[in-house]
């Protein structure tokens, strides 16, 4: 890859109490085979010592703080703040591994008109480092069939594609012109952001080989301070601002399939974890979108002692979900 072909990326790092986490983001970032143009961590106004633990890296990293306002206006201070005509996103708790930018870079200079580009990334537990494809490999390739990219974001979302935004990396225009992410949105924030930049730019690039790490079930992230129930019903707003614009591109279906599978996948996790009115509730709110069998299913599940419902639910959950 020539010094022309390699993007000028600047990444942006949220972060928030972040002392002993934001150090080895920052590393992987260093670590990476093609250099980026700059480091933005965004301080969103921790009380640890965050700053001490960015300043000790110097001038490779540029620090700003400000109050806290959460992980959506921290990152769009660092998209206003960059200067690079690329913007990719680091979670202090999420790491690269070190061929990311340099992937994504292939990606996009093999199409100099994509206004983005996403890399597979292993989903790892955060407590016992189990990880897996994001978006499973076969299916992953399958899907490419030898392309860069992927005609629809939503279509391929459906398929697994991820919108973590370690996986991310978006022209810095585009952010600008859609408003960057949505402020107050404290959770599905990343797949909000994704089908805004979608609806002008449905075609993205695409890396199958994971790159990067996502964390999940972190303890004090922020998909755990608010209950499952509450985080579905900010799901289904999301899910409403964007029906009207995926209705008239005809996208309608796959939409209605990306968050049915979503909220899914959370009602399964209630199941195991014997949250049942929790799990009901969830069932009710979206019985517009959840088949009738599926619902009178997951209930019925959930009367059974706790050791027999896991096994059976892990068996049955792809037949009943209709």
């Amino acid at each position: 890859m020539t010094q022309h072909d390699k993007p000028r990326v600047s990444v942006v790092i949220p972060a928030y109490n972040a002392e002993d986490l934001v150090g080895n983001a920052i590393e992987s970032i260093l670590a990476q085979t093609v250099p980026v143009h700059e480091i933005i961590v965004v301080d969103d106004g921790s009380t640890d010592g965050t700053w001490k633990a960015v300043r000790r890296f110097g001038p490779h990293v540029l620090y700003l703080y400000q109050d806290n306002a959460g992980p959506s206006v921290a990152r769009n201070t660092g998209i206003r703040a960059a200067t690079g005509e690329w913007i990719a996103f680091l979670d202090t708790d999420d790491l690269w591994l070190p061929g990311k930018v340099e992937s994504e870079a292939e990606v996009i200079a093999a199409d100099p008109g994509l206004a983005w580009a996403a890399v597979n990334h292993y989903l790892r537990v955060f407590d016992t480092g189990e990880q897996f494809p994001r978006f499973d490999l076969e299916r992953a390739k399958e899907t490419l069939d030898g392309r860069t990219t992927l005609p629809s974001f939503v279509k391929a979302a459906c398929l697994g594609l991820g919108w973590d935004p370690v996986g991310l990396l978006v022209r810095r225009d585009v952010l600008l012109d859609i408003g960057g992410f949505r402020p107050g949105l404290d959770y599905a924030e990343d797949l909000d952001l994704c089908l805004a930049i979608a609806r002008d730019h449905p075609t993205i690039g695409f890396h199958s080989e994971p790159v990067a790490v996502h964390h999940v079930d972190r303890p004090g992230g922020l998909s755990q301070r608010q209950p499952v129930p509450m985080q579905m019903e900010v799901l289904r707003s999301v899910y409403e601002r964007h029906l009207p614009a995926a209705a008239a591109d005809g996208n309608r279906a796959h939409l209605e399939t990306l968050f049915r599978t979503i909220v899914q996948d959370q009602l399964g996790t209630l199941l195991v974890a014997g949250q049942r009115l929790q799990m009901l509730k969830v069932c009710s709110h979206y019985s517009d979108m959840l088949p009738v069998s599926y619902s009178a299913a997951m209930a019925g599940l959930s009367l059974l002692p706790p050791g027999f419902r896991k096994a059976l639910y892990a068996k049955l959950q792809w037949r009943i979900r209709g």
